[in-house]
Parts: structure tokens; sequence; C-alpha cells
């Protein structure tokens, strides 16, 4: 699967004149580089638990199957999700916690959807909001502007909610439109562990270094060390619950004073799925994060949604 690119690494590379094409194609090496070895005291604190998601192709699902794409379930008398233009939205994903093995912070039932709007428009590209213009730019209301579900709605369903039949969804609600995920996908799940990536805003303070300090010492490695350094550290998955930040453009938490209270809800990363393909935009990463006590409280009014690419 692709491995996403880091910002400030791929300045550094660009700059150098490397070819990024073979990084993104190379699997995960087994063992970090002997010449970075020195960090792993510092970064195996870092070592967190997270909930792998592995899509598959499906042609038929169970209503309440946890799935990207397809029909979602609806208990008789729930509008279908609506966007503040009152267009009907789009399932991206629906998360059935009965099928997920336990992990704290998240439920142990009931069933979580993420709904976007398909199409495009000043305001938004495929459910995020694009319409923040703060001059001089304020990281704090960039990421509440964030969490406006005026393009893209959560919801959540009790375990009780979910024994209620649900009503019809007829093929007329699967639109058509491009969206990152085409196709329907079921999805199966496992616990992983993973270090802190480079991504992730909490990477650095992990390390004990500044990028700076950093690139400084290692700047002139050989690129297949400093590459299977940083690909180590990173999970393969293509889509997780919980874990670390994977990004493009750089991590939107890390300017924020609260950063601290956001973790990733659902991370997906594009890449391909039997003969389909995930593609935010270039190659890009759809994340969503929430607070651990409103995710706690199965409170999904504060969801942040932010994709990126390259």
């Amino acid at each position: 699967m692709r491995i996403s690119a880091i910002f400030v690494l791929s300045l550094f590379l660009l700059h150098c004149g490397f070819d990024m094409s073979p990084w993104i194609e190379k699997p995960k090496p087994k063992k970090i580089p002997h010449r970075f070895s020195e960090y792993m005291p510092s970064l195996e604190p870092s070592k967190m638990k997270f909930i792998i998601v592995k899509p598959k192709l499906a042609k038929s699902m169970d209503i309440r199957d946890s799935k990207f794409r397809g029909k979602p379930f609806l208990p008789k008398g729930v509008a279908f999700p609506r966007n503040k233009l009152g267009e009907k939205m789009v399932l991206l994903v629906q998360i059935n916690f009965e099928q997920v093995p336990d992990l704290e912070p998240f439920p142990q039932s009931g069933i979580l959807q993420i709904f976007v709007t398909s199409n495009v428009n000043q305001e938004h590209v495929w459910g995020k909001n694009n319409y923040y213009s703060g001059d001089p730019w304020v990281p704090l209301e960039y990421f509440e502007h964030l969490q406006k579900q005026d393009y893209f709605k959560v919801q959540y369903f009790s375990a009780e909610a979910c024994q209620q039949e649900s009503q019809p969804i007829g093929d007329e609600e699967l639109l058509d439109d491009i969206l990152p995920i085409m196709s329907p996908m079921k999805l199966e799940f496992e616990i992983g562990e993973e270090y802190c990536g480079v991504e992730d805003y909490r990477f650095w303070d992990y390390l004990r270094v500044s990028p700076e300090e950093f690139f400084a010492k290692h700047g002139n490695e050989e690129w297949d060390d400093l590459d299977n350094f940083f690909r180590f550290l990173a999970s393969e998955d293509l889509a997780k619950l919980g874990g670390y930040g994977r990004f493009t453009c750089g991590d939107p938490r890390t300017e924020l004073k609260a950063r601290n209270e956001w973790m990733v809800l659902l991370n997906i990363e594009s890449g391909p799925v039997g003969r389909e393909e995930i593609l935010w935009g270039d190659n890009g990463v759809g994340t969503f994060f929430i607070r651990e006590p409103d995710l706690k409280n199965l409170n999904f009014s504060a969801v942040a949604y932010y994709w990126d690419n390259h």
C-alpha cells in the first residue's frame, strides 16, 4: 500500500533531487537501520495499540455490517442524512462495534456512521469544509471550522437502536458521484501496535530533537537508510481506528494549544483494494478526529474532518 509522504521530509528530498516513487512502492523493513538505533529508546514509550481496518470488496452485505460505502443501517423514523443545502449525503463508513475487537476508549457495541457530501462546491470538497478564510490564520479557528457538520455528518446508534428494523434503502440512495471510495467494501478488524510516525505532531517530542537538528545530523545519510527508518516506524495499514495520525501535508493539530485533547477516530489512506482503489485526490489521506471524553460519552457532535493530498 501507499506510505504517506511527510511534508518536511518531502521538501528535503525534493530539494536533494530524490525520486520518491520507489519509496512509495517498497515494503516495510523488518528492522531499523543500525545508524538510527540510538533513537529507539526514546521512541519505545510511543508504542500504541490501535484497531486495523481491513477493507475487502463485497457484492452483498448485511445492512448492519461494518463497511465502506454501501447501504447504511437506519432505524425506521430516522431521516436520511442531508447537508445544509438539503441534499442527501452518501455513507462513507459504517462501523458496527460488535464486529470490532475491544480497545479503549472505543465502544463495545452500537453502530457509528460517517456520511459525506459527494459533490464539490466553493465551500467543501467531499464534505470537508474549505471555506475558512481567517486573516491572520488562527489554528484553533481553522480546527473548529473542520468540526462544522455542514457537508458531512457523524452519527451513532446504540445497541438497543440497532435491534430495531432498518428502513428500506433503495439503490437510488447510492449516488455514483466521484468519491475517494467508489465501491462497497466489507470491513474486518484486528488489534495492531505502532510507533509514533514522523507525520504525527508527537514524533519530535518523542525523538527529543527538533527537525532542524535531526536533518542537520542525518540529512546526508544514504537515502535507503533514512527511508527505512521512517518506513519502519509507520504502520502499513490502509485504514485504522485510533493510533497515530498519517498525513501528506502535516498534522492539523500541530499548532493547537490543546492538541493533546484530540485523538484519531478514523484514518483512511489511499491505496488498492482488490481491483479498486481508494484515492483521496492525489494519493491523500482522510482523517476524523475526536476528543477522547467525547468518544467515551458517545458524543459525535464535535468530530473534526480533515483530508489532504500531495
